[in-house]
C-alpha cells in the first residue's frame, strides 16, 4: 500500500527524518557525510530555505 501524499504548506516549517534499515548507519562514511552537508547547504542557499537542526 502506498504512503499517503504529504501535505506541503508554504511558509510553514517541515520536520524531515532519514533514516536507515536494521539500523544501519545512513552516511557510512566521513566523506560521504561532507558530501552530504556540502550538498545540502549548497541547496539551502540557492532555494532560501531554513535549516534549523
Amino acid at each position: 500500500m502506498p504512503k499517503k501524499t504529504r501535505i506541503l504548506l508554504a511558509n510553514m516549517p517541515h520536520h524531515i527524518v532519514q533514516r536507515s534499515h536494521n539500523r544501519e548507519p545512513v552516511l557510512p562514511a566521513d566523506e560521504v557525510y561532507q558530501y552530504y552537508c556540502d550538498n545540502l547547504f549548497e541547496c539551502k542557499e540557492k532555494r532560501d530555505i531554513k535549516l534549523y537542526a
